[in-house]
């Protein structure tokens, strides 16, 4: 049991959300599995460790994002928190988060984080835990708006792709709870099909087409706004209007705005990453 499904598709169209309703579908018919085997393989491993590692108290599925799922009765499970910025294999030269066996990795807005055009960034670390994933008996989901953008070793290395064309909520009378979700999906055939599918701008390729559906409110599950507290200042500091270059003269303007209208700060800041080791 290993997995890796790349999950494509415009801002909006329901990437996320079609993630979720794949979550917690394992959630209900895997989690309690995957726990089980996850403490069986560590207490395997203990046996010859002097410092016991920690079995997962809970189903082990990890998430850079906020997310809960209900199950049971009255019973709320959220997933551990993900950096996606330190996933990877540990004792390789980078800071990481290990994750257990029989994990469960879901990763939002992976374009910056996997950028083809920083190879040079792409450690041991990271590439190693996709290429050997199936040892540790992992399943990871990514979204990311352009696949071609996604480092070419860990897109090998997919076993899905799927693009979400589009998805439609049904809603009660008041318009405000929502009851179903139905998702427009491309499921292509392999990488290659779906590398061909974006090199030629969906000219070539082979895909199905299929619906997809989840019955009740999937907002429940995840709040669709917290990538938005990124964009917000810390405290102390505000949003900056700056006029156009023309408009300004720059021996005039306070020492904390001149940065702003320099192209070698600009470039001096380009290329710089979390990826370091």
């Amino acid at each position: 049991m290993s997995s890796l499904t790349i999950v494509i598709g415009d801002p909006g169209a329901g990437k996320t959300s079609w993630i979720i309703k794949e979550l917690k579908e394992k959630v209900r018919k895997e989690g309690q599995r995957r726990q089980r085997l996850s403490t069986a393989q560590i207490e395997v491993l203990n046996r010859t460790r002097k410092h016991p590692l920690t079995p997962p108290s809970q189903f082990p599925i990890y998430t850079n994002f906020p997310a809960q799922f209900r199950y049971g009765y009255e019973k709320v499970f959220k997933p551990y928190y993900m950096n996606e910025a330190f996933f990877g294999l540990p004792n390789k030269g980078k800071t990481v988060i290990p994750v257990v066996p029989w994990s469960v990795v879901a990763l939002q807005e992976m374009d910056d984080e996997y950028n083809s055009r920083e190879r040079g960034l792409m450690v041991k670390s990271v590439t190693g835990l996709y290429n050997k994933r199936r040892h540790w008996n992992l399943d990871i989901y990514m979204d990311l708006h352009r696949l071609m953008i996604l480092d070419s070793i860990i897109r090998k290395t997919a076993t899905r792709v799927i693009e979400v064309l589009s998805c439609k909520h049904e809603k009660d009378y008041s318009g405000r709870r929502v009851l179903k979700t139905t998702w427009q999906l491309r499921e292509f055939t392999n990488i290659d099909e779906a590398q061909k599918y974006a090199a030629t701008e969906g000219r070539e390729g082979k895909y199905t087409e299929r619906e997809d559906t989840y019955e009740g409110d999937i907002f429940k599950c995840y709040d669709t706004q917290s990538c938005a507290s990124e964009f917000v200042p810390d405290e102390g500091d505000d949003f900056i209007y700056l006029s156009q270059p023309s408009e300004v003269d720059k021996a005039t303007l306070p020492p904390e705005f001149v940065k702003f209208y320099s192209k070698k700060e600009e470039s001096k800041q380009k290329g710089i990453k979390q990826y370091v080791g």
